[in-house]
């Protein structure tokens, strides 16, 4: 059964949360389910996920501070019918969980990132 996985990060410029991001895309689209991210800054990496026929939302031209950015990501998370949000560092993480009516699941360390998206 596919699944329909948000991830939600600060901004796509070069960095090590954003090259991990990639892969996992890469990941997601190997087992056949559909990934979408979203975004506050834009960076050169927005063309690398484009390129992978992933959808992108940006959540505020304002930044992260931006309050209206929750209203648009809970939109967001509805409207796309997401199965699993994946938020990138620690305090969007705890954000998203306060607003969420799931469970929050276990951190992991980008090591086991890989090995789980890489499963079947």
């Amino acid at each position: 059964m596919s699944r329909r996985i948000l991830y939600i990060i600060d901004s796509l410029k070069i960095g090590g949360a954003e090259m991990l991001l990639l892969g996992l895309l890469d990941a997601v689209a190997a087992r056949g389910d559909e990934a979408h991210v979203a975004y506050f800054s834009p960076g050169p990496l927005e063309e690398e996920v484009r390129v992978r026929g992933v959808g992108l939302t940006r959540l505020s031209r304002r930044g992260l501070r931006d309050p209206r950015a929750v209203i648009r990501a809970l939109r967001l998370i509805r409207d796309w019918r997401a199965d699993l949000v994946h938020t990138h560092l620690v305090k969007r993480s705890r954000r998203a969980t306060r607003r969420s009516d799931r469970p929050p699941s276990p951190d992991h360390h980008p090591a086991q990132y890989r090995s789980v998206a890489a499963e079947p």
